[in-house]
């Protein structure tokens, strides 16, 4: 049969440009929604008196059938036309009543909207398998003492449960991103038909309650040529990723030091060095965020000088929305394996945050609370001796002395090195830390 689109309108199209100009390899992602709204559109076409019983049946049949035999051929442009020609194949001339009422500018909107809900929901239960995996490990390492970096240099002591929290509230602020995405994404376009609808019409909300759409998207211009759930959708998912590249850059980081060891399942070694355990998964995530945060601006940068309605440049977007969706879905696989997988080193910890005196502020807040010391003259006490013994190791009990000396000449107090010794304690630390959501082992437990 012809070119049931160009008709005797156009001449043939060149085979490079419908190839540059096809989108039926995105098309496969959204195979099964197409056929869904189809369906939905024929019933709806029923429903109103726009098509017999008979008709209907046979075109919904054909249309079932497509699900399993419909081959994509780049030279028809879409999918949509790929299926109406199937169905025109099967039926004859009255599987053209396909296209009564309906465009493929509703259709693969409303098509799109469907297959990304689909993905949404997917990465959401994948992040919950993430977050659920980050909390078994929180608690079965709550007490486990970590130095807290600030500019990359040990600062103050905190526990493992408490940073494996710190990603799971920034995580959960992502899963409440591509919650917010999800109820903008299932909102139904179809009816628009081209942009302003049609006079075959038919009911917009009974083909959105058929296909599970939470309500319509109702200007028909605006149903045809919103695409900015898609921005919802991959800003969501670059979000996501820059959360987790800033775990992967802690592991890198942990692991280098000796805090934690992530399993050999997770990491490569040197082809010269054998000694080495490379952190190949999170540097890999590390840099593929970059990727994901490209298709947000490619996506954005897109649709910024678009005009109203549709135009083919929507083909590009959904190319970058995929590539998105799949690099989040990938990445999320990944995590849940090599997250649980983590070992930590308290001993290391402990090591660590003596030799980077990460209770120094404790001193100074001491001197300030029991003693009366301005908190700014209090941190110059402890400040010149950090510079003292800086970079040669010092004993628990030398450093209380040489604070003690420092209170002296500083602000003439007698203060006994044993009691400093004891706000020197990072457990201590963290049991004098009562603040809301501070690394005190009962708010961690809470």
């Amino acid at each position: 049969m012809g070119d049931i689109l160009r008709g005797h309108r156009l001449e043939p199209m060149a085979k490079a440009a419908s190839k540059y100009t096809s989108s039926t390899k995105e098309d496969e992602m959204i195979k099964d929604a197409v056929i869904d709204v189809n369906s939905a559109h024929v019933l709806a076409l029923y429903r109103a008196g726009w098509l017999d019983g008979g008709t209907a049946k046979e075109i919904l049949g054909a249309l079932e059938e497509a699900r399993k035999a419909l081959i994509l051929d780049h030279e028809l442009e879409d999918i949509h036309i790929c299926l109406e020609k199937f169905v025109i194949e099967r039926l004859g001339p009255k599987g053209g009543f396909l296209s009564l009422g309906r465009s493929r500018n509703d259709q693969v909107a409303g098509a799109l909207r469907i297959k990304v809900r689909e993905e949404v929901l997917a990465i959401m239960n994948e992040l919950v398998d993430l977050l659920d995996a980050m909390l078994a490990l929180s608690k079965e390492n709550q007490k486990k003492l970590l130095p807290g970096y600030t500019h990359m240099q040990a600062a103050q002591p905190t526990t493992v449960g408490h940073w494996i929290l710190s990603y799971i509230d920034a995580l959960l602020r992502d899963f409440e991103r591509f919650k917010e995405a999800y109820f903008r994404t299932n909102l139904s376009p179809l009816g628009a038909a081209a942009l302003s609808g049609s006079t075959a019409y038919i009911d917009r909300n009974y083909v959105s309650s058929l296909l599970g759409f939470e309500g319509l998207i109702e200007n028909t211009m605006d149903a045809v040529g919103a695409r900015d759930f898609i921005n919802d959708v991959v800003y969501a998912a670059s979000s996501l990723m820059v959360t987790l590249s800033r775990l992967s850059q802690d592991l890198i980081y942990f692991s280098s030091l000796g805090l934690l060891k992530i399993s050999d399942k997770y990491v490569s070694t040197s082809s010269i060095m054998p000694q080495k355990r490379n952190a190949v998964v999170a540097e890999a995530q590390r840099a593929m965020t970059s990727s994901t945060i490209s298709h947000l601006m490619a996506v954005m940068n897109i649709l910024r000088s678009l005009n109203s309605t549709y135009n083919l440049d929507f083909q590009e977007i959904t190319r970058h929305l995929w590539m998105a969706i799949g690099e989040v879905k990938d990445t999320l696989d990944v995590f849940i394996g090599m997250v649980s997988s983590l070992e930590f080193d308290e001993s290391k910890a402990e090591k660590i945050s003596k030799s980077g005196f990460v209770t120094a502020s404790d001193l100074a807040e001491y001197f300030s609370i029991k003693y009366g010391v301005p908190f700014r003259d209090a941190h110059k006490i402890v400040g010149s001796v950090m510079k003292k013994v800086e970079g040669r190791p010092v004993k628990e009990g030398g450093l209380a002395r040489e604070l003690a000396k420092a209170a002296r000449r500083f602000a003439k107090l007698k203060v006994d090195p044993k009691e400093l010794i004891r706000v020197m304690d990072p457990r201590a630390a963290l049991k004098a830390r009562r603040a809301l959501g501070a690394p005190n082992p009962k708010e961690i437990s809470r």
